[in-house]
Parts: structure tokens; C-alpha cells; sequence
């Protein structure tokens, strides 16, 4: 079984105005290449770029992301994904309302 290195326990990164005005979206601290947890802030967002903390030598298979809150609607749910995925980042998107939390994983 091939094991996909995703570039270890380093962290990735939102860089400002990547999700939404600002700095509206950040990951959290425990979040690293594999899994974690984007934070959207006050601004509703349709876009949510994460950089891999390094270019990966091959692109993940996939990323899943779920609401890390049971409050998200389904039709909510139904509407966010991750729509581009890369050796160096994947995207969030979708109707991503403010104040809202997504767990990631890549594999």
C-alpha cells in the first residue's frame, strides 16, 4: 500500500483576502496539511483558498471537507465542497456563511 506524504506536521496557510474580505478566514492552530479545521469569520464567503504549507510531489487523491457544527443547513451542506485541488492548494467553495466552521481532510 503507497503511503501519500503530504508534507509532514507543518501547517498550510490562508493568505488575506483568499476567503473572503481580509482576513475573514484562518485555519486552526492543530490544522495541518492532512486535516484541520478552516474558520470562517464575520463575512460570508464563496471562495476559501488553503495553501499547502510545501508543494506535495504528487496531488492528493481527494479532500473531503464537513461542517464541524451541526447547525449547517443541508441545503447549506449540499452546496459547499472543495472544487479545485492541487500539489500546492485546494479551494473551499460554495455558500460559505460567516461565522461558520469546516473541517478538511486530504488523503
Amino acid at each position: 500500500i503507497a503511503v501519500l506524504e503530504l508534507g509532514g506536521q507543518l501547517q498550510p496557510t490562508i493568505a488575506s483576502g483568499a476567503c473572503g474580505s481580509g482576513t475573514n478566514g484562518t485555519l486552526a492552530t492543530s490544522s495541518v496539511n492532512q486535516a484541520g479545521k478552516i474558520v470562517i469569520g464575520g463575512n460570508a464567503t464563496t471562495g476559501c483558498n488553503v495553501n499547502f504549507s510545501t508543494t506535495l510531489t504528487q496531488t492528493p487523491v481527494a479532500c473531503t471537507v464537513t461542517p464541524a457544527a451541526a447547525l449547517v443547513t443541508t441545503i447549506q451542506l449540499s452546496s459547499v465542497a472543495i472544487t479545485t485541488l492541487t500539489n500546492s492548494a485546494f479551494v473551499l467553495s460554495g455558500n460559505i456563511l460567516a461565522n461558520t466552521n469546516w473541517y478538511y481532510h486530504c488523503f
